[in-house]
């Protein structure tokens, strides 16, 4: 719960308060680890379970049209945001 093994076995986030540990692109200050020091996030969560809902209930179902790339760094408040 207080990031103890995250702090000490990746230091990027050390500075990182604990309520934002497990998602550092959530904290606003993290914008200057994120894609230098610390890599960017890979899956987008809310979008991805958003397309395995859609596929569950319509197999086989084209879904070109629902993704989205990721936010660049510079609109990633803006999409954080919107997702609330």
């Amino acid at each position: 719960p207080a990031g103890v093994f995250v702090r000490r076995w990746v230091p990027e986030l050390a500075h990182i308060p604990d309520q934002h540990l497990q998602e550092p692109w959530t904290y606003d200050s993290a914008a200057g680890i994120a894609g230098s020091t610390y890599p960017e996030r890979i899956v987008d969560l809310k979008l991805s379970t958003a397309v395995a809902r859609i596929r569950s209930m319509a197999p086989g179902v084209a879904l070109a049209s629902t993704l989205q790339p990721m936010p660049s760094k510079t609109s990633m408040g803006a999409a954080r945001a919107s997702f609330r």
